[in-house]
C-alpha cells in the first residue's frame, strides 16, 4: 500500500507541477534514498511497482515537453544522434527479448534502462531552458541531497548505527558470538575496514554518487555559475562530501572526480597548468586530512600503492580474465546475463564495459562508446554555462566504463541527467535572440 501511495504520489506531482523542470529536481532529490525507500517498501508489502517510479516521472517529463508543450526539436540534435539512438534501442531490445526468457525481465530491464531508455533525457533537455532561477535550485536540491546522505554515513560509520542500517538493509549475513559482523557482499568492507555507503547500500555505488556530486559542486564555485552570498557553505558542503567520498574507499569514484575536473580546467583553456596544479595539492591536503580524522585511510592507501590491498591487486586480473571471456565469447548471452545474484548468471566483473560485452556482444561496446562520442560532439556544438562539465562527465565516464562498474543506481541517472543539462537552452542566448 505504501509504494502504491508512493508512485501516485509521484506521478500526481509529475503530472501537475507547474514548472516541469521541477520533475528533474525531484528525481535529484530521492533518487541517492532509492535503496533505502526500496528496502522500506519492501518490509511493508513489497516493490515492485515502486521500481519504476524513476522511468515513469521521465515518461511523463517527456510527453510534457513533447506533447503538451509541442517543443520543436532543436537544431544541434542532429539526424546522426538520432538515428544512432533508434538503432541502439532496437538492436539491445533483440537482447533484452533473449534476456528476459533466460534471465527474468526485470534483469534484463537493467542494462537496457542504463543504456537504451535514461538516453530519452537526450531530447527532453534541449527543449527546457536553463536561467538562474533553474540553476540556483539544481545546485541546492544537488547539495541538500549529497549532503544528507553523506550525514547517514558519518551516522552510519562513526555513531553507533553501522549495525542497525546494515541489518535493516539485508546486508548482514550473521553476527558472530564475539560481536564481528559478517556481510552477505565483500564490498563493504576492505582490508577489516568498514567502508561508508550510506543509504545507497553499497560503498562503490555511494562513492560514485559523491564523486559526480562533488564534481558538480566545485564546478558551479569554480565557474561562479551563480551568484550566491553565502560561498562558505557551498565550500564545507564540497569538503564534507569529498571526505565522504574518501571513507568510501572507492578509488575508481575517486579517480573519476579528479578527471571529470581536470577535464573541466582543460577545456576551459584558463591557466591550465596552474589550476590542474592547484588541484592535484588540494586534493592531497584532502587526503592527509582524511588520514588525520580515520586512520584507515592512511592504511588502505599504502596498501593500494604497495599493491597489497586484494581488490585493487586483483582488478587487472580480472580484468584480463573478461577480455579472455569476450574474445571467446563475442556474441552476447542476452541482458542480464551478468547479475551474479542469480545462480544461472554467465560471467561478471568489475567492469560495466566487459559486462555489456557479455550480455549484448563486442559489438554493444563499440556501439556505446559511439554514441558517447557523438554525444560529446553536440555538447561541443551547443554552448550553456554547463556544457563544458557535460562534456567532461560523458569523457570521464567512457573511461571508466572501461574498468569501473558504472551501471549502479543512483550513478547511472544523475550521470545521464548531468550530461544532458548541458543541452539545455541558455537564458542568456534566448535574451539575445
Amino acid at each position: 500500500m505504501l509504494q502504491i501511495i508512493f508512485v501516485f504520489l509521484v506521478v500526481i506531482y509529475s503530472l501537475f507541477v507547474k514548472d516541469c523542470r521541477k520533475i528533474i529536481l525531484l528525481l535529484l532529490v530521492l533518487l541517492p534514498f532509492n535503496n533505502i525507500l526500496k528496502t522500506i517498501f519492501m518490509h511493508n508489502g513489497g516493490d515492485s511497482i515502486f521500481s519504476f517510479w524513476k522511468e515513469i516521472s521521465i515518461i511523463i517529463l517527456f510527453f510534457r515537453v513533447h506533447l503538451i508543450k509541442r517543443e520543436k526539436q532543436v537544431g544541434y540534435i542532429n539526424n546522426k544522434l538520432i538515428g544512432t539512438y533508434i538503432f541502439i534501442v532496437f538492436y539491445f531490445f533483440i537482447f533484452f527479448i533473449i534476456g528476459s526468457g533466460i534471465f527474468g525481465a526485470s534483469m534484463a530491464f537493467r542494462t537496457f534502462r542504463n543504456v537504451a531508455f535514461l538516453p530519452i533525457l537526450l531530447f527532453i533537455f534541449p527543449s527546457l531552458v536553463l536561467d538562474d532561477i533553474f540553476k540556483k535550485k539544481f545546485l541546492m536540491s544537488l547539495m541538500f541531497s549529497a549532503t544528507l546522505m553523506g550525514l547517514f554515513g558519518v551516522v552510519e560509520c562513526h555513531l553507533g548505527f553501522r549495525e542497525a542500517i546494515r541489518g535493516y538493509m539485508g546486508q548482514i549475513e550473521e553476527i558472530g558470538s564475539d560481536g564481528t559482523i559478517y556481510y552477505n557482499t565483500t564490498n563493504l568492507k576492505i582490508m577489516g575496514f568498514d567502508r561508508m555507503a550510506g543509504l545507497i547500500g553499497t560503498p562503490n555505488d555511494f562513492g560514485n554518487y559523491m564523486a559526480l556530486s562533488a564534481s558538480m559542486i566545485y564546478y558551479f564555485i569554480r565557474r561562479k555559475i551563480i551568484e550566491y552570498k553565502h560561498n562558505e557553505i557551498l565550500w564545507i558542503s564540497f569538503i564534507f562530501i569529498i571526505l565522504c567520498l574518501i571513507e568510501s574507499f572507492c578509488r575508481t569514484a575517486f579517480a573519476m572526480f579528479l578527471l571529470i575536473i581536470i577535464l573541466t580546467e582543460y577545456k576551459s583553456k584558463n591557466n591550465v597548468l596552474k589550476n590542474v596544479i592547484a588541484i592535484s595539492v588540494a586534493s592531497l591536503l584532502i587526503l592527509y586530512i582524511a588520514t588525520l580524522v580515520n586512520d584507515s585511510v592512511n592504511e588502505i592507501l599504502s596498501a593500494t600503492f604497495s599493491g597489497n590491498e586484494a581488490s585493487s591487486a586483483d582488478r587487472g586480473n580480472n580484468f584480463k580474465r573478461g577480455i579472455d571471456f569476450l574474445v571467446a565469447n563475442p556474441f552476447g548471452y542476452g541482458l542480464g546475463s551478468t547479475e551474479n545474484s542469480l545462480k544461472n548468471y554467465v560471467f561478471f566483473s568489475e567492469s560495466s564495459f566487459l559486462n555489456l560485452g557479455v550480455e549484448a556482444g563486442v559489438f554493444a561496446i563499440i556501439l556505446f562508446l559511439f554514441f558517447c562520442k557523438i554525444i560529446n560532439k553536440v555538447l561541443y556544438v551547443h554552448n550553456n554555462e554547463l556544457s563544458i562539465y557535460s562534456s567532461s562527465v560523458v569523457i570521464t565516464n567512457s573511461i571508466c566504463f572501461l574498468f569501473a562498474s558504472i551501471f549502479g543506481t543512483p550513478y547511472i541517472y544523475i550521470f545521464w541527467i548531468f550530461t544532458c543539462v548541458g543541452l539545455m537552452k541558455s537564458s542568456s542566448n534566448i535574451n539575445n535572440v
